[in-house]
């Protein structure tokens, strides 16, 4: 092997590594939470606005509406899901826990959605 060869294979084998430590710390060390707000709708309307990052233990509440067809969403810090409903399908649980700026879980046969807004200071892969 001649020394233009190691240096080649030395410089795959560094960018390499570098390409798994970029995509390890976007999905473990990049998905921290800055200043995260879910805010939970219904038919539109705005029900609850919840500030992820001040969560300190964790909780639930329920949407319900006069036909009694209900939500229960639960959050803790940092993140927020639907935790049981009655609708049907319960693709809405099925989603799971959203933790993210612009995660969105949607119930559709009760009208409710919950996303997450605010400030974000992760890369994502349209701003890298």
């Amino acid at each position: 092997m001649k020394k233009g060869d190691k240096f080649v294979l030395g410089m795959v084998i560094f960018i390499f590594f570098l390409c798994i430590l970029s995509i390890g710390y976007y999905f473990i060390g990049g998905s921290n939470s800055n200043g995260l707000v879910a805010e939970v709708y219904r038919d539109g309307e705005l029900l609850r606005s919840i500030d992820l990052e001040k969560v300190e233990k964790p909780d639930e509440f329920k949407v319900e509406d006069s036909d009694g067809d209900f939500n229960i969403i639960e959050f803790e810090n940092g993140k927020i899901r639907f935790k049981e409903s009655n609708c049907k399908d319960d693709v809405c649980v099925k989603t799971g826990w959203l933790s993210r700026k612009g995660e969105m879980a949607v119930c559709i046969p009760h009208k409710t959605y919950i996303k997450i807004v605010g400030e974000s200071k992760e890369l994502d892969g349209v701003s890298f």
